[in-house]
């Protein structure tokens, strides 16, 4: 007869969430002294399987179980859930055994992928853990407080004490929730505005074009910048709503430049990795030009290159739609994180915004400057314009004039405006005085 407690995976035959349960229950029943919950996967799994293939993506997850099952002990027991997710039920009597336990868990695996050459670099291994506590806790619920403490866990070399729970992490998890329904309510009460920030052209100092950057005008408290929203709503797969919000004001303000003043400045929107993958997205934005008579042309799309995760298959999928509908793409951030030459090639990209880390601190070097001045000579010989972010001080611009970089945003020209402040400046030729 068929039981889910019972069902083998199989790629690494191990059993079921159902039986580690059941049969943690009844471990803990019998011996209850010690008995560890551990939650283990792996950094950025999707993108070993996209750089790898989904063979050797396989076949990481058959050396992980490996690895886990080596370091059992009699009477302990391990699982793979779902993905690259596994459970542990270890015994232990201290913190430090369960790190020094972990780290030979992370080392063999660095051996075994070493061994096969499965991978061009270590993969990153995350845990949490959960220990008993004298009250005792359902095993479910040590599992969901060692995933906490996994997704809470900082990337390291060494598995530390940052992997075991705390409480906070739960409160912080209550927390989340209910901030994410305060979101949720703020957009249907339309809490939400822009401010546009000038795009100066180095030549003569003109302004170019804007970026729109969505705010919350939060009731008790005032204006809320993105970073403070925009990744829990990205987590909670809400964002593409924010995303539309701000589509939507930036055609209603084309649509009315051109109405007052027969002319408009083109606009900048940011598009998550997860609005992207909203059925029927680019379509919607189609249908939105059309209400306001906006020439999609106008509007240029900003992604950044980890929205597609290597994926430049997708990515290019997604772009060619993007231009045959009229919108110009730039591609954000670009020299941070996954960022790769390949992508300026592969990807039909109009504008490269370069990641501000290379003008941040007062002592870049000169080997920074070579470099923002090879992406910028890169970008102009295919076509591209380049943008550098987050100017704020004279010394960095002096500097950018002679890489050859085009466009600068940053406080060094202007701060963030709201619309009508931005339609004083350029279509009125006023001058302002920013806080």
């Amino acid at each position: 007869m068929y039981s889910p407690v019972n069902t083998v995976d199989p790629l690494t035959q191990s059993f079921s969430r159902d039986w580690f349960v059941s049969e943690a229950d009844r471990r803990i029943a019998f011996e209850p002294d010690g008995q560890t919950v551990v939650s283990l996967d792996v950094s950025d799994f999707k993108v070993i399987n996209l750089k790898y293939g989904h063979q050797a993506g396989d076949r990481l997850l058959q050396l992980i179980f490996q690895c886990v099952s080596n370091e059992l002990q009699p009477g302990e027991i391990a699982v793979r859930d779902t993905a690259d997710i596994f459970f542990a039920l270890i015994v232990c009597p201290s913190r430090e055994i369960v790190l020094e336990r972990l780290n030979r868990i992370r080392t063999s695996l660095e051996q075994a992928v070493r061994d096969e050459y499965l991978l061009q670099s270590y993969p990153e291994l995350r845990f949490g853990v959960f220990m008993p506590v004298p009250d005792g806790t359902a095993v479910e619920q040590m599992i969901e407080y060692a995933n906490l403490a996994r997704k809470n866990a900082p990337k390291s070399i060494v598995v530390g004490e940052g992997v075991f729970y705390k409480t906070e992490d739960y409160e912080d998890r209550r927390d989340e929730k209910v901030r994410i329904r305060c979101l949720v309510d703020a957009i249907a009460a339309e809490e939400f505005f822009i401010r546009l920030q000038p795009s100066v052209r180095l030549e003569d100092g003109a302004i170019t074009s804007a970026e729109a950057l969505v705010r919350w005008n939060k009731p008790e408290s005032g204006e809320v910048l993105p970073g403070e929203f925009i990744p829990l709503l990205e987590r909670y797969r809400l964002v593409d709503r924010i995303d539309r919000f701000v589509f939507r004001e930036v055609c209603r303000l084309l649509s009315e430049w051109k109405a007052k003043y027969g002319r408009i400045v083109p606009i900048s929107v940011n598009l998550s990795g997860v609005t992207i993958q909203v059925e029927g997205l680019l379509e919607d934005y189609q249908r939105v030009c059309a209400e306001f008579g906006v020439n999609p042309a106008n509007i240029e799309l900003e992604l950044t290159e980890t929205a597609f995760l290597g994926d430049y298959d997708k990515g290019r999928a997604f772009m060619e739609k993007l231009k045959e509908i009229g919108f110009t793409f730039s591609l954000d951030d670009f020299g941070k994180g996954f960022s790769s030459l390949g992508s300026l090639s592969e990807l039909p990209v109009d504008t490269v915004k370069l990641d501000n880390s290379f003008f941040g601190s007062k002592e870049k070097t000169e080997k920074s400057h070579i470099i923002v001045k090879s992406m910028a000579g890169l970008a102009k010989a295919l076509g591209c314009r380049s943008v550098a972010e987050g100017i704020e001080r004279p010394e960095q611009l002096e500097a950018l004039r002679k890489t050859g970089c085009d466009i600068v945003q940053g406080f060094v020209f202007y701060k963030p405006m709201l619309p009508e402040d931005f339609e004083r400046v350029v279509f009125k030729g006023e001058k302002i005085v920013q806080q």
